[in-house]
């Protein structure tokens, strides 16, 4: 398997990193799968303008031996942090062994452009589990991260939102609610994003958990669930479980506007709870969010293979949404490209996967940007929240600069 990695703000750097990286460069995560359950992880920097992939910083093999040799280490999602620094998430496909908390962690790398970069361990097990989105608060100075343990025997536990300080000292801000708790409820959160509206508030992706459930037949685990989008806030000095959290989507309640006609394989499996005999519109393993250019967000499906765009309304909440293209092998990551108005995503199966890839927001245009890389995370250099900083009128010079 491979993972991914993110980008980083030039104008978040420390004095004294080294800074070689231009706007539109991507960093990612990198995971690749060995024998008797050894994986080998990267952080790795492409560079636009045919500066090729450089790799920032190497994970060592490992294996648990007490979890069928499972690797110990598969990278998540990454974030840029404090003084150029990069978070990234570690979240091993087993959680858990039932004698120690937990393998996962998450990491800081220093320095990642200086070609000495070093990492260090900020924190592991307990409420790392397995975090997949992350995202760095700079007004907060938090950590902002999704913790979902799926296997093992912590599977259901620490579940949630959670921040970190700068020391490691983490928070859950909001817990996911137990399944007698009625549907739609929050269900294995993925990954997170700001709010386009730059009031600090956050879109998390709720991959289960909606209420359109069906049986599972042939379908595959947990993916008979619609997925949801769900905002979510918490203060500048959050006291555990403060933290809101409100519906914005359910995706069984798109309708008819993703297309006309079926739904795409093996979305057709499913029982039709209305007996009608129609087949509901519905995507049921929504995965990554970024944010776009007009103040709106992109997902992921992995099950459809598809890119959606959601309009939100003046309030942020749901206003529709839009097919950018289906027939994708199981995309996952996705960040918004603003230097070539693109979405760069990760693809992980498929005839041209794994790999990262890029595509016009009007669906055209695919491409391959770096092939033969299993990737869980991807930023932008600078990063779209970070560019925000020195304004729009900032980035659209940038933009002109590079046109």
């Amino acid at each position: 398997m491979k993972t991914t990695a993110l980008s980083i703000f030039a104008l978040l750097a420390s004095a004294g990193t080294a800074m070689a990286q231009t706007n539109g460069d991507i960093i990612f995560t990198d995971t690749v799968n060995g024998p008797s359950g050894t994986s080998s992880n990267f952080v790795k920097w492409w560079q636009t303008g045919g500066g090729g992939v450089n790799t920032i910083f190497t994970y060592a093999n490992s294996q648990d031996p007490l979890q069928f040799n499972r690797p110990t280490t598969r990278l998540s999602d990454l974030t840029f942090g404090p003084n150029g620094s990069v978070f990234v998430g570690n979240g091993p496909s087993q959680v858990g062994n039932g004698t120690t908390n937990t393998v996962g962690n998450i990491f800081r790398i220093d320095n990642p452009f200086s070609g000495a970069a070093t990492s260090s361990t900020l924190v592991t097990g307990g409420d790392v589990q397995n975090p997949i989105g992350l995202w760095y608060d700079t007004a907060k100075q938090r950590l902002v991260y999704t913790n979902n343990p799926t296997e093992g025997p912590l599977a259901g536990q620490n579940k949630g939102v959670y921040a970190m300080d700068n020391g490691g000292a983490t928070t859950r801000l909001f817990a996911e609610p137990p399944i007698a708790a009625g549907l739609p409820r929050p269900a294995n959160n993925a990954f997170v994003v700001p709010s386009p509206q730059g009031n600090g508030d956050y879109y998390v992706v709720s991959t289960n958990g909606g209420k359109f459930l069906v049986p599972q037949g042939s379908l595959p685990a947990n993916r008979n669930f619609s997925s949801q989008v769900y905002r979510f806030g918490f203060g500048a000095n959050p006291a555990p479980d403060s933290g809101t959290y409100s519906l914005t989507v359910d995706f069984a309640d798109i309708g008819p506007t993703l297309a006309s006609g079926n739904l795409p394989a093996p979305l057709d499996a499913f029982t039709n709870p209305f007996g009608d005999g129609t087949l509901p519109q519905v995507l049921t393993d929504v995965r990554g969010i970024t944010t776009g250019p007009s103040g709106n967000l992109f997902v992921t499906d992995q099950l459809t293979g598809g890119i959606y765009e959601i309009t939100l309304n003046g309030v942020g909440g749901y206003g529709s949404i839009r097919t950018v293209t289906t027939g994708l092998s199981s995309p996952e990551a996705i960040a918004y490209d603003p230097y070539s108005n693109t979405l760069v995503f990760a693809e992980h199966t498929g005839p041209s996967g794994p790999r990262i890839a890029r595509i016009n927001l009007d669906g055209s245009g695919l491409s391959t940007v770096v092939a033969d890389v299993w990737v869980r995370g991807i930023r932008i250099v600078p990063t779209p929240g970070a560019a925000a900083l020195i304004g729009l009128g900032g980035l659209v010079a940038l933009r002109r600069r590079r046109a």
